[in-house]
């Protein structure tokens, strides 16, 4: 049994959990997805537009928009490159 989030989170994911068995008690703020559904829903994940629920079960799903991945962050200059900063070297001396 799969089991997603009804509200996407800020990147647009939506948050999941898997079971082999039935969920006894389901999550607040999550949805089963009908049983026919799970093996697509499962490829679309995380990002997943829910398209359809009815009777409180998803019962139609699409795939998602996937964000760009975000920029590495800028690392810090390392010692050498402050001190050489410092004493006006360049790279071409």
């Amino acid at each position: 049994m799969l089991l997603l989030e009804v509200e996407a989170l800020e990147n647009g994911a939506h948050r999941n959990q898997r079971s082999e068995t039935p969920f006894t008690v389901i999550p607040e703020g999550m949805l089963p997805v009908a049983e026919e559904l799970e093996e697509e829903a499962w490829g679309y994940l995380p990002f997943i537009n829910i398209t359809e629920i009815t009777d409180g079960v998803i019962t139609g799903v699409e795939q998602g928009t996937i964000p760009p991945p975000e920029p590495e962050p800028e690392l810090p200059p390392t010692d050498t490159e402050v001190l050489n900063a410092l004493l006006g070297v360049t790279e071409d001396e």
